[in-house]
């Protein structure tokens, strides 16, 4: 599992409902889902080794 928090650039408060998609060179296709009231979303993914990070989209 990966967690990611995501925090506003422009007020430094935890943003939440938004949609975060993160793409690793690893895997095949990449990962979404929706932050919860904390600014987390988590993310399953099977093992496996990341060598670099892809991107991540917040929307």
């Amino acid at each position: 599992m990966i967690t990611v928090q995501v925090i506003s650039k422009a007020t430094g408060k935890l943003l939440s409902g938004k949609r975060v998609y993160v793409a690793f060179s690893g895997l095949r296709r990449g990962l979404e889902g929706y932050t919860n009231s904390n600014g987390d979303v988590h993310l399953n993914a099977d093992p496996f080794q990341m060598d670099d990070f892809g991107y991540m989209k917040v929307k």
